[in-house]
C-alpha cells in the first residue's frame, strides 16, 4: 500500500509539473538578435488580437525609451541593441506591457513637472510685470508739452516741458520716458521716441517738479513730422534709484506669454 501511495504521489507531482509548464506564459529570449525577434513573434502570436496590439505598442515604447537612453550617453547602435535585449530578456507579454506603462507614466510625470516649472516661471514674470507697472504708474506725469523754441542765432530748438510727481516710496535719481504724438482718431502714433532725465538732487517720495528739457535739435526731436491735430503725451518707462540702480521698468508681459500661460494652466491644472 505504501508503494502505491508513493507512486500516486509521484504521479500527481508529475501531472502538476506538466500542467504548470503547459500554462506558463512564453517569454522573450534576448540571448541574440535572432532569438529576440523569433521569441517576440512567438509571444505576439500567442496573444488575442487586442492584447497583441497592446504588446506591439508596448515594444515600441520600450524601444524608444532605450534608444533615447543610449543616445543620451552617446551609445552606438550595437549598444542600443544590447540594451534592448537585456531589457526584454525573460519578460512575458504582461511584463512588457507593464514596463511600457511605467515608462509612459514617467514620461507624463516629467511633462507635468516641466509644465509646472514653466507655469511658475510665467506667473512670476507676470507678477513682476504687474508690480513694475503699478510702481511706474505712481510716478505721475501731471502735464507734458512739446514745442519748438526760437533761438536767434541757432534757429529753432525742441523743448519738452514736464510736470511730475514722485508717488513711489523710493527716491528717484533718473527717470526714463517715452514721448509720442498721436491723432485722436488714430491708433498708430505719428512719432515716438524714448528720452531720459537725470534729476539734479533726485526726487524724493511725494515731491513734485517741473522741468524744461532740451533734446538735441540734430536728433529725432529736432523736427518731428506730425500733423497739427496730433497730441503729445509722455509715459514713464523706467526709474533709477538713489545709487543709479534700476528700480522699476516697463517690463512687458507679452500676449504670447499670456496665451501660453493660459494654455498650460488649462491643460495641467484643471485635470
Amino acid at each position: 500500500m505504501k508503494g502505491i501511495s508513493r507512486c500516486r504521489g509521484a504521479l500527481l507531482v508529475a501531472v502538476a509539473t506538466v500542467a504548470l509548464t503547459a500554462c506558463s506564459e512564453p517569454t522573450i529570449d534576448g540571448g541574440s538578435e535572432q532569438t529576440l525577434q523569433t521569441s517576440i513573434a512567438r509571444v505576439r502570436d500567442g496573444l488575442p488580437p487586442e492584447q497583441a496590439d497592446r504588446f506591439e505598442q508596448a515594444l515600441q515604447v520600450i524601444v524608444s525609451d532605450k534608444t533615447n537612453f543610449a543616445a543620451s550617453v552617446e551609445g552606438d547602435p550595437d549598444d542600443v541593441q544590447e540594451i534592448l535585449r537585456l531589457a526584454l530578456n525573460g519578460k512575458t507579454a504582461k511584463a512588457v506591457i507593464a514596463q511600457a506603462d511605467r515608462i509612459q507614466q514617467a514620461r507624463e510625470q516629467a511633462r507635468r513637472d516641466k509644465a509646472e516649472e514653466e507655469i511658475k516661471a510665467l506667473e512670476a514674470e507676470k507678477a513682476k510685470a504687474d508690480r513694475e507697472r503699478a510702481a511706474l504708474s505712481r510716478f505721475q506725469v501731471a502735464s507734458a508739452n512739446f514745442f519748438m523754441k526760437d533761438r536767434k542765432m541757432f534757429g529753432k530748438e525742441p523743448v519738452i516741458e514736464l510736470s511730475v510727481v514722485n508717488g513711489t516710496d523710493k527716491p528717484v535719481s533718473r527717470a526714463h520716458f517715452q514721448g509720442r504724438f498721436i491723432s485722436p482718431d488714430r491708433s498708430v502714433p505719428w512719432f515716438e521716441d524714448d528720452f531720459s532725465y537725470e534729476i539734479p538732487g533726485g526726487l524724493e517720495p511725494g515731491e513734485k517738479a517741473t522741468w524744461s528739457l532740451s533734446p538735441s535739435r540734430f536728433g529725432p526731436w529736432g523736427d518731428p513730422d506730425v500733423p497739427e491735430d496730433a497730441q503729445f503725451s509722455v509715459a514713464v518707462v523706467g526709474l533709477d534709484g538713489a545709487e543709479g540702480e534700476p528700480l522699476f521698468d516697463d517690463h512687458e508681459f507679452s500676449d504670447t506669454a499670456g496665451q501660453r500661460l493660459s494654455e498650460l494652466k488649462e491643460q495641467y491644472r484643471t485635470e
